[in-house]
């Protein structure tokens, strides 16, 4: 099941790596407040899913969901722990069977597969690694000759070129990874990412 109306109207959903509870809460709280309550956690690490799990008991209001999701397992996993919708890198077949009844948004990085993603239903794909595959330019140019499928662009996206992806109307969202870095939250560098989240909140109002 195609997630896209799980993630309208979040044109920034940020995306994050984290291995504790409590860092966690800490950060939901500080994501919600600023307006930013659409928020991938990756499942790249031990404790993730017990993140997700926290996040989804304590802010019922936000949208959670799971990214880094490659097999069926672990899209049940999440799902398991209250993940709203799943994002993954790629679009394996198994994948796709598993997701049949989920709200996911798939991966594509060519046109062979974006067009792939279309035909079995999906209208919004993950493309990952946006930047070193071409960033903006790249998904101009695929949207060319393929209509009606909006993209989720994760990788090298940062306040410097943001802008560049949100001036076109066929991206769905952005993957916000440089608001909370995990060095930061290690660090509890809690007002260097309210600082972030609150400039790319004045941004999106200004447009």
């Amino acid at each position: 099941m195609d997630a896209s109306k799980v993630i309208a109207g979040h044109p920034v959903v940020p995306v994050i790596v984290i291995n504790e509870e409590a860092k966690a809460l800490r950060l939901a709280e500080l994501l919600v407040s600023t307006g930013l309550d659409c928020i991938e956690i990756t499942l790249r690490t031990e404790r993730a899913l017990s993140c997700i799990k926290a996040m989804v008991k304590e802010f019922p209001s936000a949208t959670i969901g799971a990214g880094s999701v490659v097999t069926p397992d672990q899209l049940r996993a999440a799902e398991d722990v209250g993940s709203q919708f799943a994002v993954s890198p790629g679009a394996s077949a198994e994948l796709l069977k598993a997701a049949a009844t989920s709200p996911l948004v798939p991966g594509a990085a060519t046109a062979t597969e974006v067009m792939q993603l279309k035909s079995a239903g999906y209208k919004t794909v993950k493309f990952f690694p946006a930047e070193l595959l071409g960033g903006i330019k790249t998904i101009r140019a695929l949207c060319d000759p393929i209509k009606e499928v909006q993209f989720f662009p994760t990788g090298g996206i940062r306040e410097s070129n943001l802008q560049d992806y949100l001036d076109f109307d066929r991206i769905a969202c952005v993957g916000g990874s440089w608001l909370a870095s995990s060095a930061d939250i290690e660090n509890d560098h809690w007002d260097d990412i309210r600082r972030r989240c609150k400039s790319l909140q004045d941004r999106i109002a200004a447009n």
